[in-house]
């Protein structure tokens, strides 16, 4: 009897080898079977989600094409250009011109400065009489 029990206890080691051999680091194969199911699913999941995120980059890439084209032509319309700069410089002149109407007192344009440089900030000017305030409300308006 001492004999049988000698000899099966190898044939059960090399048993639980080749069942380990056979499921690797799972019990036994419900467990692998679960851990598939598990692994699939979550498969399914990445690769529906990254077919949604190649739709939205194929989306942006055709509006980024679509607005580089419509840069380059507004940036080949020499004419466009041409008013833009034309513009630019009528509002400075207006600007500098309305400056230079008013007196030093009216108008105060301080430059504020920070730890990443400077800047004009621009006073609200209050009203003090009622004539003050129409000429303010038709600057704004």
């Amino acid at each position: 009897m001492e004999q049988q029990n000698t000899t099966v206890e190898p044939l059960v080691a090399i048993a639980d080898e080749q069942i380990e051999k056979k499921f690797g680091k799972f019990k036994d194969s419900d467990a692998l079977y679960t851990a598939y199911k598990n692994l699939e699913s979550e498969f399914t999941r990445r690769n529906q989600e990254l077919k949604i995120v190649k739709e939205a980059s194929i989306g942006l890439e055709t509006k980024v094409a679509d607005l580089t084209s419509r840069l380059d032509s507004i940036l080949d319309d020499e004419e466009f250009i041409d008013k833009c700069v034309a513009n630019e410089q009528v509002y400075s002149k207006a600007v500098l011109a309305f400056l230079n109407s008013k007196s030093s007192d009216e108008v105060v344009i301080p430059v504020l400065t920070g730890s990443v440089g400077q800047a004009t900030g621009v006073v609200p000017k209050k009203a003090k009489t009622l004539e003050e305030a129409k000429k303010l409300a038709k600057l704004i308006l």
